[in-house]
């Protein structure tokens, strides 16, 4: 059956109605719309005629944007043509033609990117386990700590892992969290020898080794946190370093430098013992360094240590020595004239650079066929080395007095004024004619 153009199924019956009355109530119309695009299309077979089919309407053609053309450098332009090339090549893959193919493929390309990131994180960026490897044993001594304690924690206490140290003082630990501040710490079963404790880091996969030294209990200390001296290019000096003991028995004080200050350091320790509540000075030579140098002095056996830095000065002080009278070196007398006093002055000048160091460390002595007829009076010297040396440019003057007694023999007489300071030193010969 047809109502017009449009076939109606025999099967629905409401839609053969609706053809008729929409007739005459074109509000009708509406409802066989609906009505024919819902209902079941039942058509017995040659009943209808298949509908023509209606031709589409030919796709308009898109319009190709318009891209501005690239322009090519000039010849010899090489970072132009790069920049060109690259340009060129961009346009190529994203052109208008493979956009579509690009969108269709990017969350594959984006699923595919996201799992080669997660298996390179875990591989080589995820921090992974490294493994301790630690040895203790005893400072200054040919001996291993046997059966301590090892613990590593994480800095708020917290335990990672633990052990002991076999017969040989060794232990390992495995699994060590990596990318981690770590606390490790070594507790000797044996009293009389103290704690240590080390912060360590390890990287990913580190295999680290740890040589832990252990040291004795001990009452001896160091009087001050840190030394310092400046010694010129090619000097020495001498730096004084006390100890004290807080302990209740006596010690003998042996200090040892470490393996950076020892080319530079030359303690002279005592071997006597140091009771408690006394301090000790001990001198230590000190060379000049090529240049500022920090290390440590320790006490032997133990691990108490101070710090010591060596400043170093490219230009060292000059020594002038020289007498303020001409003749005062060099003297005659008869022994019609005995006993007899002459009384002279010797100058001692820094006359180094300006911006060389202090002359400091002065030391003046006599020696010599007449030393015992010589009198000094060194009180400006020691003036000097209180406050730290003598200054480049500055000069001071000390008495130089030589009494001849009654009764000496006719002949002549030879000596040494010698004057040390810093890295230098003056000698001056001496001569006396008794006629």
């Amino acid at each position: 059956m047809h109502c017009g153009n449009r076939p109606v199924a025999l099967a629905n019956p409401l839609a053969a109605s609706t053809c008729y009355i929409r007739r005459w109530n074109p509000a009708y119309f509406i409802l066989e719309e609906i009505l024919y695009k819902s209902g079941p299309r039942v058509v017995l077979e040659n009943e209808m005629e298949p509908p023509e089919p209606t031709p589409e309407a030919p796709a308009a053609p898109e319009e190709e944007e318009e891209e501005e053309e690239l322009e090519e450098p000039e010849e010899g332009d090489t970072a132009g043509m790069v920049k060109y090339q690259f340009a060129k090549l961009f346009r190529s893959v994203f052109s208008k033609k493979n956009r579509a193919a690009i969108l269709k493929a990017l969350p594959k390309l984006l699923l595919v990117l996201g799992i080669v990131a997660l298996v390179y994180w875990y591989f080589f960026v995820k921090p992974q386990p490294g493994t301790l490897f630690l040895q203790a044993s005893v400072y200054d001594a040919q001996e291993n700590v046997v059966g301590a304690a090892v613990s590593l924690t994480y800095a708020d206490g917290t335990l990672v892992r633990e052990t002991i140290t076999d017969e040989g003082g060794a232990a390992s630990i495995a699994d060590v969290p990596s990318e981690q501040d770590l606390v490790l710490k070594i507790t000797p079963s044996n009293p009389k020898y103290e704690a240590y404790t080390n912060r360590i880091r390890l990287a990913s996969r580190q295999n680290k080794r740890v040589d832990a030294k252990i040291g004795k209990k001990t009452g001896l200390a160091f009087a001050g946190p840190a030394f310092s001296l400046q010694v010129p290019a090619g000097c020495q000096r001498t730096l004084v370093v006390e100890v004290e003991n807080k302990g209740t028995k006596e010690e003998v004080v042996t200090l040892v430098p470490d393996e950076n200050l020892a080319p530079y350091a030359r303690p002279l320790s005592s071997l006597e013992f140091l009771s408690p509540g006394d301090v000790l000075p001990v001198p230590v030579v000190l060379s000049s360094a090529p240049e500022d140098f920090t290390g440590s002095l320790r006490i032997q056996g133990t691990s108490k240590k101070v710090e010591v830095t060596i400043q170093h000065a490219e230009k060292p002080p000059v020594l002038q020595v020289d007498f303020d009278k001409t003749d005062a070196a060099d003297f005659q007398v008869s022994t019609a004239q005995l006993p007899m006093i002459r009384k002279s002055q010797v100058r001692i000048k820094n006359a180094g650079d300006p911006v060389a160091p202090s002359l400091s460390e002065l030391n003046v002595s006599i020696s010599g066929d007449f030393a015992s007829w010589v009198a000094l009076d060194l009180q400006p010297v020691e003036e000097a080395n209180r406050q730290g040396g003598l200054p480049p440019g500055k000069q001071l003057f000390f008495g130089y007095t030589v009494e001849v007694p009654a009764g000496t023999g006719a002949g002549p007489y030879s000596g040494r004024l010698k004057v040390t300071g810093s890295c230098d030193e003056v000698t001056i010969p001496l001569n006396l004619v008794v006629s």
